[in-house]
């Protein structure tokens, strides 16, 4: 069977256009990086060169003596040389009052704001937010237990643990954890080049006409339509693996952004009501396997699609429709109240940020029930759903008979 799969496998993704369609896209993806790096950082200078001029060294020097663990010392260090930037930019006070750390007094107005007064102030201020939707939450517990609202004071139960206790500890650069995480164009990428590939997966033995004879092997039928999903999930997890580390590795160069790993990941912009208590690097992981799960169910509709058409182009422009479809969907719901519609969407488990982002439930049975939890069960149901479909779609070869052994096709 090994074997088989492993013919199949090269058979199909074993081109020499997907190897060169997957260096261009995996350039174009690094230079997504470094562009989307130099139009909105301010430590890459760029197009603000004037302004950020010398912003990079200036950090580094100022992270000596403000980064790592918080203490008050610290914040009010910070505090103060804020308020004496921001007095100077306002002619309050005279420029030669304040030692530049930068070329230019708005060069450090925007370091103090950007990345280091403001980020400090909400990883001080984020635990007392944190609490307070604790006692809120606490207080709703108790409101629908008296009101006998089983659901509802459950949902509020987890709530309360959830945030209970949550603080930020530790000060350090997150702009680049922020970009990854919002970071989208590699799924495109990755959507693209799979599609590329699983459409050979099928389509060449109908379009030679081969299709009725291998049929009339051992090995024809269901077993050789095994054999091409198991190569093709091998393909697609090559592929989303690929570019999950091919991010992470440019994002890490380019931003420099090992030092903050082990924040909590409500600790980003975007994660304020993170539906987990993990770090950012626990973040990270989870959410490529969920991105791995994600493609794979996505492509296993694609692949079922293949099914029904006897050439490479007519399925290739359906899926891209098809895909179309759901990203627009996906992205249109993403962070909406209708939950159900999310989690039951494949592209949800593509962005992480749309399932950690936010604490949202669905109600099974009136059990809260996280909507990260729900949504790889939906997309693992969803892909197996596709697999079995292609099964019975598939031609089978029926090989024993009253007489004896031999090919009796059943179709």
């Amino acid at each position: 069977m090994m074997q088989m799969v492993s013919l199949e496998f090269r058979k199909a993704f074993c081109r020499r256009s997907i190897l060169i369609a997957l260096i261009l896209l995996s350039l174009l993806n690094l230079w997504k990086v470094w562009d989307g790096y130099r139009e909105t950082s301010y430590m890459a200078g760029g197009r603000k060169s004037e302004i950020a001029e010398g912003m990079r060294d200036a950090y580094r020097e100022l992270y000596k003596a403000y980064g790592g663990i918080i203490t008050q010392e610290k914040a009010n260090g910070i505090a103060a040389w804020y308020g004496k930037v921001y007095s100077a930019s306002r002619g309050e006070i005279p420029l030669s009052s304040v030692a530049l750390v930068t070329s230019n007094i708005y060069g450090d107005l925007i370091l103090a704001e950007r990345y280091y007064a403001l980020p400090m102030q909400k990883f001080i201020g984020y635990a007392a937010e944190a609490d307070a939707v604790a006692a809120k939450a606490k207080e709703n517990y108790r409101l629908y237990t008296e009101l006998g609202n089983d659901y509802d004071a459950k949902r509020n139960a987890y709530i309360y643990h959830l945030y209970l206790g949550r603080s930020i500890g530790e000060f350090a650069y997150t702009e680049g954890y922020d970009a990854f995480a919002d970071y989208q164009f590699s799924i495109v990428l990755t959507l693209f080049l799979c599609l590329y590939g699983i459409v050979h997966v099928f389509i060449p033995e109908k379009e030679t006409q081969m299709g009725l004879l291998l049929l009339t092997t051992t090995n024809g039928g269901k077993r050789l339509a095994w054999a091409k999903i198991v190569a093709a999930t091998a393909y697609i997890a090559g592929v989303t693996l690929w570019f999950y580390l091919l991010d992470a590795g440019s994002f890490t160069l380019v931003y420099g952004t090992i030092g903050g790993g082990s924040l909590p990941l409500y600790a980003l912009k975007s994660f304020d009501s993170a539906a987990v208590n993990w770090s950012v690097f626990q973040y990270a992981a989870v959410a490529g396997l969920y991105r791995l799960l994600g493609m794979w169910s996505f492509c296993m509709i694609l692949l079922l699609l293949t099914e029904f058409f006897h050439n490479a182009l007519v399925p290739f422009i359906g899926s891209i429709i098809v895909i179309a479809a759901i990203v627009l969907l996906g992205s249109f719901f993403a962070y909406s109240s209708h939950v159900w519609l999310k989690i039951l969407n494949p592209y949800s488990m593509l962005r992480g940020s749309v399932l950690f982002s936010q604490t949202d439930f669905i109600n099974v049975f009136d059990v809260p029930i996280p909507g990260y939890q729900a949504a790889p069960v939906a997309a693992a149901a969803v892909g197996l759903a596709a697999v079995a479909l292609i099964f019975l779609c598939e031609k089978r070869n029926i090989y024993f008979k009253k007489g004896g052994r031999h090919a009796n096709l059943s179709l």
